[in-house]
This record gives structure tokens, sequence and C-alpha cells, in this order.
């Protein structure tokens, strides 16, 4: 069956699109022929200009095959791998990325393509090596945007962005995996289930590379600048000074889109640039989910705690880590409770959904 039915205009984007020429180059190939269409019918009417713009292997590359020929060629391979397709030209395109500088010419989609049009959309944005603490403010502030209907856009690496995504996932709302790679292949492999679960739960996964193309070190500044162009804002839990974080936070500024940055430890190198952005930019500076939602215009949903029927000792383990994660011997000293019979309530509470074990024997609240 096919999925995209797209018209020559389209198609003559797509084709442009392959040959990855940069803006000013590309703008003036466009500017050359009335509509997009005409670049499939007539490029080789205007060798001497293109020649002369993009030089003698740039032009002879673009009419090794016919022009026409090659997009289609390029819809079949899209098709192959069910890749949905939308180009400036196009009626699905995100109207917030034709508002941003450098915005693709070509996005392909896997999943509902609609989201990207959401004016719901937040970028949210990390170190790959998030503290406990780090991890637990991406999961609370994903949490209440979930549960708020908010769509949360980030780029399915390793750190914030997976947990960005796995709680909007668990909590049953929408999600957008911005990819630095085709979508034939989930970069990082670990999170190919990751991948193929925000698809079946209604979310989306967005490229704007061929299928085929592996990510190299360029394209991954590159796609930060979509995943702030589709948001309304972005929030940067914890960032490093060399954090790639930091490349959205200068798309997102670029781009006019709110800031928001959630204080850290100031000892830490896994917040030194996100905490040096609070200096620079106080006004960036939120502690809570609802300031982020309201102002983007979405009303919190207040979070509504599970009824918990606790045993007394089940309570002391509930308000020992109710704040933050705690490792297991530590539990023992502040709870009074022998190790057996910790481990024990811990399976209980983790079989009720209560807390979460994490690595190297620390707990938390998972509520």
């Amino acid at each position: 069956m096919q999925i995209n039915n797209l018209d020559n205009n389209e198609l003559g984007l797509l084709w442009l699109h392959s040959f990855s020429l940069g803006v000013k180059k590309r703008e003036a190939v466009l500017s050359l022929f009335g509509q997009p269409s005409e670049m499939l019918e007539k490029f080789e009417t205007k060798k001497d200009l293109l020649v002369s713009l993009l030089g003698d292997k740039q032009y002879a590359k673009m009419t090794k095959t016919a022009p026409k020929s090659e997009a289609k060629r390029l819809l079949e391979l899209c098709e192959t791998t069910k890749l949905k397709i939308t180009t400036q030209v196009s009626s699905t395109y995100p109207g917030q990325l034709h508002e941003i500088p450098d915005s693709p010419l070509v996005l392909f989609v896997l999943g509902d393509i609609s989201l990207l049009s959401s004016d719901k959309c937040i970028a949210v944005v990390g170190t790959r090596r998030p503290t406990s603490y780090g991890k637990e403010v991406a999961h609370t502030f994903c949490a209440e945007f979930a549960r708020s209907g908010a769509v949360v856009v980030s780029g399915l690496a390793y750190g914030v962005d997976s947990i960005a995504h796995t709680t909007t996932l668990e909590e049953n709302g929408k999600t957008i995996a911005v990819m630095a790679g085709g979508l034939d292949s989930i970069y990082p492999n670990v999170h190919t289930t990751l991948a193929r679960q925000i698809v079946k739960c209604g979310g989306a996964l967005v490229s704007e590379y061929f299928p085929g193309t592996k990510p190299t070190q360029y394209a991954f500044p590159e796609r930060n600048r979509i995943v702030s162009g589709l948001s309304k804002g972005v929030l940067v839990v914890e960032a490093g000074e060399n954090s790639g974080s930091l490349h959205t936070v200068s798309h997102a500024l670029e781009q006019g889109k709110d800031l928001f940055v959630v204080p850290a430890n100031i000892t830490s190198a896994a917040s030194a640039g996100s905490n040096r952005i609070l200096v620079e930019m106080p006004d960036a500076l939120v502690t809570e989910p609802s300031q982020v939602l309201k102002r983007i215009g979405i009303n919190p949903v207040e979070s509504q705690k599970k009824q918990l029927n606790l045993s007394p000792d089940e309570q002391k383990i509930f308000d020992a880590i109710e704040r933050e994660a705690v490792h297991f011997d530590d539990l023992c000293k502040i709870t009074k409770i022998s190790p057996s019979t910790l481990g024990s309530l811990l399976t209980i509470m983790e079989m009720n959904g209560i807390i979460r074990r994490l690595p190297n024997n620390y707990v938390e609240v998972a509520l």
C-alpha cells in the first residue's frame, strides 16, 4: 500500500534534499526555478548558472541520474521502509519549523505525523549521565507534562532523553524522538525497543536523514535545531559545560523559544553548564513543572497520589526515600529494619508499583 502521495513540488524538494546542500546554495538553486517541480524537468536547461553556483563536480553529481527518475527512486526507498514524508510545501509540515532558520526541506516520520504540528510540544534535554537528582527531576517534570497533555520532545539519547521518553510513556502520554540518522536503524541500538514503543503508543520518530544514513558527529547538533524548533519551549534538566544540550539551548534562543532551566548541584560537573545558563539568564529558572506548563499555555493537571495502604514499616521506607533515592544499607540504618525484612518489604512495594530499584542497590519512590 502506498503511504505517500507526493505531488511534483514535493518530489522536487525530496530530490534536492538528497544532496545536502548548504542553506544559501539550496535557496539559490530553488530561486532559479519558479516551482520545485521545475527542477525535475528543466534542471539541465540552466547548466551554466548551476555550474557557476555549485561547481562542476556537484552539478555532475546532481545530473548523473535524471532528476525525476532519482526522485521516484528516493520515494520508493521511503515506501519500502514505511516512512511518511513531509516537505516544506506539504500540508503536514509543522508550522513551527517554517519559522526557524535552516528549517529542513524534508522530514521522515514513523508514527503519528500530526503530532509534529501540536502546539503543546515541550522539549526536554540534558546530560547523558544524569545524577540521581537529575533523574528524579526529569521523571517528575515529564510525568506532569504527560498528565497535562503536553507532547514531550527529545532525542532518544542516553540519560535525560531516555528518561523523558520512558516517563511520558509510563503516564500514557505522547512523545516525539528526533533522530540524528535514518529511521531504519535506531541509534543508540539499545533504545530500539523504546523507539518501537514510542510509535506503538501513538508517538513519532522523526529525522531529516534518508533511510540508510548513519549518524555522524555533525548530525547531532543539526538535529537539535529540530528538537527545539518543534517545541514551544525547552527544559534543561542537567547539562555539563560541553553537553550537547547546550547546542539545543543555542538553537532555542536563536529561534525565540522559551527556555527553562532547573537549578542543580553547584559542585557537580553534570550541571555546570545548566547552572551557568542560570547565572546569565536568571529568568529561565524553574522549580515546578507547572511553571513551564503555564508559560506555554497548558493548564497543569495536579498530580493525584495513589491512595496507599502502607504498614508501619512500609511507611518508614516510603518516608525515607520520598525526596531522593537511598542506598539499601543506608535505608536499613534509617528505618532500623533488618536487611532480610527490608528486602522482603521492598519486593512487595516494588510489585505494588510504590518503589523502584535503581543500579548500585539504590531505591526510590516510583509514584
